[in-house]
C-alpha cells in the first residue's frame, strides 16, 4: 500500500468511527513503543479516541510488560474505579530483536523466541483469566526491518541484515499465527496490520511478487504518522465492537 492509499484510508475509516457508541468497558492497550506512535495521532477531543489508557514502556519485551502487569493491576482498577476492561495485549517485537548499541539483530535464528513469546502470552492470559470482567485481545505483530533499522542508524555494514529480515519476516508470521487462533479460541480479533505494508509487483506472464513497503516507516521500525493514524483507527474500530458486553463471565 502506498502513502497516498494509506491517506485515503484514514479519511474513509474516520466517519465510521464518528457514529461510535459509548463504550460499556475501559479499553487498555499493553504495549512497548509501539504504542507510542499511535497514541501521538490521538484526537484527545474525540470519541472513541480518547477512552483509551495506554500502559507501554519503550524497548519493553513480553516478560517485561508482564512482570508490571502483575505487579500493577489491582492498583490500576483501584485508580480506574472499574473492574470491567478489555485489555489488548500488542507485545513481542522486543522479543525477536535485541538491540546492541543503536543497532539491532535478530535473537535466534530458530523459533527458539517464538515459542517463548507464544508461552508468555499464555501466562498472561492464566493470570488475567482470575479477573472474570477483564476481556483480553491479543493484537498481531507488524513486520519490521532489521536491515532498514540499522540502515537508518548508519550502521557501516547493513547489508549483512537482509538474511536476518527474511528469517525474522518467519518468525513474525509464526507470532501472528498463533494469536489469531488463540483470538479464535477467545472470540476476538484483531486487525491485521500486514495488509496494510503489502505491496505487489505483477508482471506479464508471472505471479505477483509480494512484499512489504517498509517506506511507510520512519525508520524500518515505527510508523509513519498516516500509517500509524491507520492501525489506530482499525484498533479503535475494534474496541467499538469489544467494549460493548459488561457480562463477562
Amino acid at each position: 500500500m502506498s502513502l497516498a492509499r494509506v491517506s485515503k484510508q484514514v479519511r474513509n475509516l474516520e466517519q465510521r468511527l464518528h457514529q461510535a457508541p459509548l463504550l460499556r468497558t475501559i479499553p487498555v492497550i499493553l504495549s512497548d513503543s509501539k504504542a507510542k506512535y499511535l497514541a501521538n495521532t490521538i484526537d484527545w477531543s474525540s470519541h472513541p479516541d480518547n477512552k483509551i489508557f495506554w500502559w507501554w514502556k519503550s524497548g519493553a519485551d513480553t516478560e517485561t510488560q508482564f512482570t508490571w502487569l502483575k505487579d500493577n493491576l489491582e492498583s490500576k482498577i483501584q485508580e480506574l474505579s472499574s473492574q470491567h476492561f478489555t485489555i489488548y495485549i500488542w507485545l513481542g517485537t522486543c522479543d525477536l530483536t535485541e538491540k546492541t548499541g543503536k543497532f539491532i539483530k535478530l535473537r535466534s535464528s530458530n523459533n527458539e523466541r517464538v515459542n517463548y513469546i507464544c508461552e508468555t502470552y499464555k501466562q498472561i492470559y492464566k493470570f488475567l483469566s482470575d479477573y472474570p470482567t477483564i476481556k483480553v485481545v491479543f493484537l498481531e505483530l507488524p513486520y519490521y526491518s532489521i536491515y532498514l533499522w540499522n540502515l537508518f542508524q548508519q550502521h557501516p555494514e547493513p547489508e549483512q541484515f537482509r538474511v536476518q529480515d527474511r528469517l525474522l519476516e518467519c518468525q513474525i508470521a509464526e507470532v501472528n499465527k498463533f494469536i489469531r487462533e488463540t483470538n479464535i479460541l477467545l472470540r476476538v480479533h484483531s486487525p491485521d496490520f500486514g495488509l496494510d505494508l503489502l505491496k505487489v509487483r505483477k508482471h506479464h506472464g508471472r505471479p505477483p511478487v509480494y512484499s512489504n513497503n517498509y517506506g511507510l516507516y520512519i525508520d524500518g521500525i515505527h510508523p509513519h504518522p498516516y500509517l500509524a493514524r491507520l492501525w489506530l483507527i482499525r484498533i479503535l474500530l475494534r474496541i467499538v465492537e469489544d467494549c460493548q458486553n459488561k457480562d463477562l463471565s
